[in-house]
């Protein structure tokens, strides 16, 4: 837990919370106040991980504090204080409402504090792994692993949200590393790995920040340029092979063909434009075998 809030008139339980949970929880921040106007503005400028309020205060009530966390911070843990267990039957219904985490009686026993706060901890930190799990399975689905590029499914994705009009004219090029079957074959798929890694690299640093590249198959990637022309996607595709061919795999150079078509409006299906770009690399390559 990051940032902890301890709300409280009684300066004697304010210490005596926050000295407990300053041992055993180092990392923590912990932040406290005396009155719901001042608990009103930390809390307004910090999105707090647990929050022990005491429900009785004189300028309000813990419960009124607690609305303004979950509002803000629905993560939030609550906790809530009181010297007494008797309580009218509207506040009873009001702490029902707030569903908190936990009830603790005053003065406080460190044991029982401890047992909550450590049940709270664990909570947020499975919250958190799983959070983190989702990230990174959403992040497999979408990316390929060898290069971290996009993969073919966030491509035709992606096709569908980009096909709205600001984004025309919109480009496609359609890139085959040439030879890869050999350099596997010839000199391992460490190396074969090694070219398609180069290739991702290079493709990243020139295209902008809007634009889109993926590795769409074995030695298949994509570039989806948006308001652009044909000009700029031939100077780009001519710019993409000079530095490739920079690159050596095993003294041997490194290079790529590739196909580009334009749509200028929204008249043709974007994924006719994937044909077409098809055809042209096609086209490139049959040149390339006959020269």
């Amino acid at each position: 837990m990051n940032k902890i809030l301890i709300l409280d008139e009684d300066t004697t339980s304010t210490e005596l919370i926050s000295n407990i949970l300053t041992r055993n929880y180092k990392n923590s921040q912990i932040f406290i106040s005396q009155t719901t106007e001042d608990s009103l503005i930390k809390v307004k400028n910090n999105d707090f991980d647990l929050a022990i309020l005491d429900i009785h205060l004189s300028d309000g009530t813990g419960l009124d504090v607690s609305k303004y966390i979950k509002a803000k911070t629905p993560s939030c843990a609550i906790v809530f204080l009181s010297g007494t267990r008797k309580f009218d039957v509207q506040t009873i219904v009001e702490i029902i409402n707030e569903e908190p985490t936990a009830f603790l009686s005053k003065p406080i026993n460190q044991i029982s504090l401890l047992k909550v706060v450590s049940k709270i901890y664990l909570k947020q930190q499975l919250i958190n792994e799983n959070k983190n799990l989702q990230k990174k399975l959403q992040e497999m689905a979408y990316h390929d692993i060898l290069t971290g590029l996009y993969n073919r499914s966030f491509f035709q994705e992606e096709l569908r949200r980009i096909d709205i009009h600001r984004n025309y004219p919109i480009g496609i090029i359609m890139i085959d590393i040439d030879k890869l079957k050999v350099v596997n074959d010839n000199f391992g798929h460490r190396a074969g790995d090694l070219l398609l890694k180069k290739a991702s690299s290079l493709f990243k640093k020139y295209v902008r920040g809007d634009d889109l590249v993926a590795r769409i198959g074995g030695d298949e990637f994509v570039i989806i340029l948006k308001k652009t022309d044909r000009k700029r996607g031939e100077q780009l595709v001519e710019k993409l092979k000079i530095e490739f061919n920079k690159f050596k795999i095993k003294n041997t150079n490194c290079s790529f063909s590739a196909g580009i078509y334009m749509l200028v409006s929204k008249k043709e299906p974007l994924r006719t434009m994937i044909k077409y770009a098809d055809d042209d690399l096609y086209n490139h390559k049959h040149i390339k075998r006959g020269v």
